[in-house]
């Protein structure tokens, strides 16, 4: 276990143990109690921990990680996906939509193209991408490629949302009414500020409604236990660091 995700678990668990506690001072708790806590974690993923230490180190007091894990592989599973990082955790998203399960916003088709926009995989002929701003850039890259950059929002949108697969005249009046463009306009002409406000509206057309998401595994689960005692250090909220309290 690296020094990084040593750091990442003990940070974890101080945030359970704590709870909803902001100022009174706690005594320390019952063995079991950190027992709790520490089972907590085992159903917390690598990825999972990352967030949280960039989210308590952002004055920089602590050891800077290399990176977060990545997504190396992606699986269909029954209503979802399972997405698999390289540190051995894994995630499912089930129920909601494509564009949520997937991190596919715009609800791109999975081709060489999308490869190169990042995509990891596929589940029912969409892209699969690791997370939701890629799949937002995805959408803006798509955009701004030769294929479309030229046309105006009427033409874009109808290759992008053709009249077989949806209702594109509905589509194109929504776009319109929601971003304040004028759909003979050319997507060459609008400025990166407009251009967002094409991208966030395509996301909420195509349909983004969260699902369930489940945590599958946790790699490290079987070496907390011998942190046991660092945690049990812990005599009350009166002598954590700052960045805790406020959290």
């Amino acid at each position: 276990m690296s020094k990084g995700t040593r750091f990442c678990l003990m940070i974890g668990a101080t945030l359970c143990l704590v709870g909803a506690c902001h100022t009174k001072p706690r005594p320390i708790a019952p063995r079991d109690e950190f027992k709790h806590a520490v089972d907590a974690l085992r159903h917390v993923p690598v990825s999972a921990c990352y967030k949280l230490y960039e989210r308590v180190n952002f004055h920089g007091y602590l050891p800077k990680l290399k990176r977060a894990p990545q997504v190396t592989n992606v699986q269909k599973i029954a209503n979802g996906v399972c997405y698999i990082f390289d540190d051995g955790s894994h995630i499912e998203r089930r129920g909601g939509t494509i564009a949520w399960r997937n991190y596919n916003p715009g609800c791109i088709r999975y081709t060489n193209n999308a490869v190169a926009m990042g995509a990891v995989g596929e589940a029912n002929g969409f892209a699969v991408f690791p997370d939701e701003q890629t799949g937002m850039n995805a959408i803006k890259t798509l955009l701004t490629s030769e294929n479309y950059r030229d046309l105006t929002i009427t033409h874009a949108i109808t290759k992008y949302a053709p009249p077989h697969e949806n209702n594109t005249d509905g589509y194109i009046a929504n776009m319109c009414h929601a971003t304040g463009l004028n759909k003979n306009q050319k997507i060459r002409d609008l400025n990166d500020t407009l251009l967002t406000k094409v991208v966030l509206t395509i996301r909420k057309l195509e349909g983004w409604i969260e699902g369930n998401e489940t945590i599958v595994a946790a790699p490290f689960a079987p070496e907390i236990d011998q942190y046991m005692d660092k945690f049990e250090q812990i005599k009350g909220m009166h002598q954590l660091p700052i960045w805790v309290k406020t959290l």
